[in-house]
């Protein structure tokens, strides 16, 4: 491993400092949103809550809502995102397709969904769920057993602790249903001549139970912001013990849970960037970057596992094909390949995107063992 000299430096330097002063103003718009739009919940029992379609506040024509009261009275009814409606179709055996498909329909299509959900949980065992709302809108359909955890709280512990290493944030996005917060050293190093990259560390977490919390390492290239995801640092699902019919009763608990995982998101923080750990996928790096690589054979095994599609695969193909130095390290290598599909990772939704930056960092050797 060597630092950038001379006009390289300059270049480099200059390029991540950009990405710097954009991912600041991210991660500051980021945070806000997330501390404005706390889930409001409640333990809401199945046998009380029903299905309509509804006329709804700020949107034009109706929408599929949601009505339910926690203490059992008359229920209101909030609108329902997507992701939910998934959630609540999933729990119903009713494919996500069938559901996708009805929704577009419009009127009569979103009608015969509340129609039916009403029908099968008519039918269904008693059970309670977590109902999680933010504005109105119900965000997250979820077990009574779901452990919530304090997006805030870990990403204020993720970002006090990666200050100390001198990381900073370079990229930061508060999707409606997941959080994610990237923060690189602000330190450009060369694992190979000619090219520049930085080593930072991502915290993602879902409040509505889209993922899991995860803190991950990565390394990104400073010419093109290609991102590699490596070694999964900490992992936590959300599972914890049955919520009480009162939510309010179960704070003590959610206060201990979330006091634990900032504390041990300050310890995987500290031991990501230990001098022996950062060596090792500098190291992963230049063995990629002098291996051959079967393209064909690694988006095959990808579409097999669903990481992506025929039309993925062949795009990341084409990119690797044709990037020049801007967009893709020289030769035939897998540190090549990993940058054609992080580098495609950039076009595709955010909610894709993640899974596409981990394969990259599969390709990449940066899954190293603990």
């Amino acid at each position: 491993m060597t630092t950038l000299t001379g006009e390289t430096l300059a270049r480099a330097t200059d390029k991540l400092q950009r990405i710097i002063d954009t991912g600041r103003q991210q991660a500051e718009a980021a945070l806000a949103k997330i501390r404005d739009e706390a889930p409001a919940d409640a333990i809401v029992p199945t046998s009380s809550i029903t299905y309509g379609y509804r006329e709804s506040e700020g949107r034009e024509g109706g929408a599929l809502h949601m009505g339910f009261r926690a203490d059992g009275g008359d229920p209101d009814y909030h609108p329902i995102h997507d992701f939910a409606l998934g959630q609540v179709c999933d729990k119903a055996g009713l494919p996500r397709k069938w559901m996708e498909t009805l929704h577009r329909e419009g009127d009569w299509g979103q009608q015969l969904i509340a129609h039916d959900l009403n029908v099968i949980y008519s039918h269904r065992p008693r059970s309670k769920h977590l109902v999680r709302s933010v504005g109105g809108e119900v965000r997250g359909f979820l077990s009574d057993r779901y452990l919530r955890l304090d997006t805030p709280q870990l990403v204020e512990a993720f970002a006090s602790a990666a200050g100390k290493y001198g990381l900073v944030p370079i990229e930061a996005t508060a999707m409606p249903t997941k959080f994610v917060l990237k923060a690189a050293l602000a330190q450009v190093i060369e694992p190979f001549p000619g090219e520049p990259i930085v080593f930072g560390m991502s915290i993602h977490n879902s409040d509505f139970g889209d993922g899991a919390f995860e803190l991950r390492m990565f390394a990104m290239r400073v010419w093109c912001t290609n991102l590699a995801v490596g070694e999964d640092g900490l992992r936590r699902v959300h599972l914890g013990s049955r919520l009480s019919g009162d939510i309010a009763v179960s704070q003590r608990t959610y206060e201990l849970d979330n006091k634990a995982l900032a504390s041990a998101t300050t310890d995987v923080v500290s031991g990501m960037f230990e001098p022996e750990r950062v060596r090792a996928r500098v190291g992963a790096i230049a063995a990629a970057a002098s291996t051959k690589v079967d393209i064909k054979g690694v988006l095959d095994a990808a579409r097999k596992s669903g990481t992506m599609n025929i039309g993925e695969a062949k795009s990341v193909t084409d990119i690797y094909n044709a990037g020049g130095i801007e967009l893709l390290p020289p030769g035939d290598n897998a540190w090549r390949l990993s940058n054609a599909i992080s580098y495609f990772a950039q076009s595709v939704q955010p909610e894709r995107k993640l899974d596409l930056e981990i394969l990259a960092g599969k390709v990449a050797g940066l899954h190293l063992e603990s």
